[in-house]
């Protein structure tokens, strides 16, 4: 007896043909508006493929799905994507889960994808997703992927990729010539629920058994330790990795260039297109060659996947060498080989304080609408992993590249030390040469012994905020030392700046014991009676929602969200926020130097055109409006 919930072979033709009918509609109208506005694409006229995208379908539970996979495609025309290289992960766990996907559930989705694919054919290829824990299903749904039209085989996290359960669908994959996108874990080091997921390692042992496949390693920016990924897979030349991930940290990319080279490296987005677009301009940021670029955007693409899999792309030089030099029998081992060269030089901690500014950039982003203050902001190094010159001379520059005219900068390091006063007096004097650019937003520690005095000298040297730490400093919600830091900065007119989480928390050093801040910790604050204005920077959706909607229309009058850690398309959280609760909740931030700059300016090019154009809120006017409010109550009492 079937279940009610597996699909019948009518069914999966109806699912596979709604699917078709509804992308269809939607990109003949998403390029019918295009067209009519006649705007360049945001990544520029050079081909682009996407090596990483995903679809939905009636049965994944997903009231959205259709909306879901507009928004992919509405926002790759904006971009400029050729082509959308894609998977369908079974039924997203409604009827089996994710990763572990049944075999009814994993030839749904493929027929699925082939449907698409014939749907759209200048836009869209297909991957075969396979679940090798069905050794013989999965060769069947490659061979008759490959009859489909499949340029590649989707593996996900669904058995050790080191398993030799694994080498039949490599060895079919190579005999085809497709690729193998494998879901990498970047160092695993537990196991997490719902998937069986590999790191590096594990990939390289399985590339290094079959040199004829050729591997692509998903998402580096997906959540983990990409610098152990790069150290694994440095030397494998048949394994390639994807730029993709909502990880945006800056440093990774100069990393992953340095480890395997332009010619391995492979643009791609995933569930984050907005992430993908910052990553492309951060790519022309960091001064890589046109020839690189190019390679990264859609000349790997051809030399990775089967010929004629992107029609309407020109022919790509040839495949450069691969970097550095790949590991054979006959060849020296890495101990022999000589010293590789350095991509570029490296650069100075700190540039020269009459550094000329940063050379505007060819794919320029579309200019940010006022306010163009960034109140995320920090200076000076990061305990657990290296960040390329976090100084203030170079976020001058930085920031004047990007149109930001000023910003609200903290110490990082004063975060993690138990008394941040003297690392308020280094961002002082650090900012001092850049002002009014750079503004001082100095942490306070509430249950630190004189932490008024600290709050007195933040005001005599006009900082327009202050910070706090409470996960750091083991401070709870609710916390009366909190209250009062927070009542104190009301009556002094200064905005008190909480951080939601510094890093992903699936990547975070195993010494990084301090969890996210929670929105129990906010809503304490906003609910004193003499709230100051709060102002919370890297939170999701989840977290705006649950606080945002857990406060009265008073309550929530006090309180802003940046934008730095809010998705775009396809899920389209920013979009939906704005929506619901107001551009006027929502400032501008980036959190640089952990994050790349480009990212919240991608989630705001990328908005739908129902929120394009949207004004957010002006730190430095809520300052303003916060001391304002205090004067005139200081009138009416006198």
């Amino acid at each position: 007896m079937s279940s009610p919930d597996r699909a019948t072979d009518d069914q999966a033709a109806s699912s596979a043909r709604a699917a078709a009918e509804a992308a269809r509609a939607a990109y003949a109208a998403i390029r019918a508006r295009e067209d009519a506005a006649g705007e360049p694409p945001l990544a520029g006229p050079e081909p682009l493929v996407d090596v990483h995208a995903h679809f939905y379908h009636d049965r994944t539970g997903r009231a959205d799905w259709a909306a879901v996979n507009a928004a992919r495609l509405r926002a790759g025309e904006r971009i400029g994507i050729r082509w959308h290289v894609a998977s369908i992960l079974g039924s997203w766990g409604h009827t089996s889960p994710t990763y572990f996907a049944s075999p009814d559930d994993v030839t749904l989705a493929n027929d699925v994808m082939y449907a698409l694919q014939r749907a759209i054919p200048g836009r869209l290829r297909g991957y075969v997703h396979v679940n090798p824990n069905f050794t013989a299903h999965a060769l069947a749904e490659i061979a008759r992927g490959v009859a489909a039209g499949a340029v590649g085989v989707k593996l996900s996290a669904s058995r050790r990729a080191d398993d030799p359960l694994l080498d039949p669908i490599a060895e079919l994959a190579a005999e085809h010539g497709l690729p193998i996108l494998h879901h990498v874990w970047q160092w695993r080091r537990r196991d997490w629920p719902m998937q069986e997921a590999s790191d590096g390692v594990e990939l390289a042992r399985l590339a290094s058994r079959h040199p004829r496949t050729r591997f692509l390693l998903a998402h580096i920016g997906g959540g983990g330790d990409y610098a152990h990924t790069f150290a694994a897979v440095r030397d494998l030349p048949n394994v390639h990795l994807d730029l993709s991930g909502s990880g945006i940290d800056r440093g990774m990319l100069d990393a992953a260039l340095d480890a395997v080279g332009p010619s391995r490296l492979l643009w791609a987005c995933d569930v984050t297109i907005e992430t993908g677009l910052a990553k492309l301009w951060a790519l022309e940021a960091i001064g890589l060659p046109p020839a690189d670029l190019a390679a990264i955007r859609w000349h790997n693409a051809l030399h990775l996947y089967p010929p004629a899999s992107f029609p309407d792309l020109p022919p790509s030089p040839p495949a450069p060498p691969p970097h550095p030099p790949p590991l054979h029998p006959s060849r020296p081992t890495p101990a022999a080989l000589p010293p590789r060269p350095p991509r570029q030089p490296p650069p100075p901690s700190a540039p020269p304080e009459d550094a000329p500014p940063l050379a505007p950039l060819p794919l320029t982003p579309p200019p940010l609408a006022p306010p163009r203050l960034d109140v995320h902001l920090w200076i000076g190094a990061y305990p657990f992993r290296a960040l390329p010159h976090p100084d203030p001379s170079v976020l001058v520059r930085v920031l004047a590249r990007e149109g930001i005219a000023s910003g609200w900068v903290g110490h990082l390091p004063s975060a993690f030390w138990r008394d941040p006063t003297p690392g308020n007096a280094l961002l002082y004097e650090a900012l001092a040469l850049h002002a009014p650019t750079l503004r001082p937003a100095p942490a306070i520690r509430p249950d630190w012994p004189g932490w008024e005095r600290a709050l007195a000298e933040a005001v005599d040297r006009d900082a327009p905020a202050v910070r706090a730490y409470p996960m750091q400093w083991g401070l709870g919600a609710g916390d009366p030392s909190l209250a009062r830091l927070a009542s104190a900065c009301a009556a002094a007119g200064r905005a008190l700046v909480l951080t939601t989480r510094f890093e992903d928390a699936r990547q975070r050093h195993p010494l990084d014991v301090a969890g996210d801040l929670t929105p129990a910790h906010v809503r304490a604050l906003a609910r004193l009676p003499d709230a100051p204005a709060l102002v919370v920077c890297g939170a999701g959706r989840d977290f705006v929602e649950e606080t945002a909607w857990s406060l009265t229309p008073d309550e929530r009058a006090r309180l802003w969200f940046d934008v730095s850690w809010l998705w775009g398309p396809p899920e389209d959280h920013l979009a939906t926020l704005l929506g619901t609760l107001g551009a006027e909740r929502f400032v501008y931030g980036t959190g640089w130097p952990l994050r790349l700059t480009q990212g919240a300016r991608a989630s705001l090019a990328l908005l739908p055109d129902v929120h394009r154009g949207a004004v957010l809120a002006d730190g430095n006017q809520i300052v303003a409006t916060v001391r304002s409010s205090r004067e005139r109550g200081r009138g009416g009492a006198r």
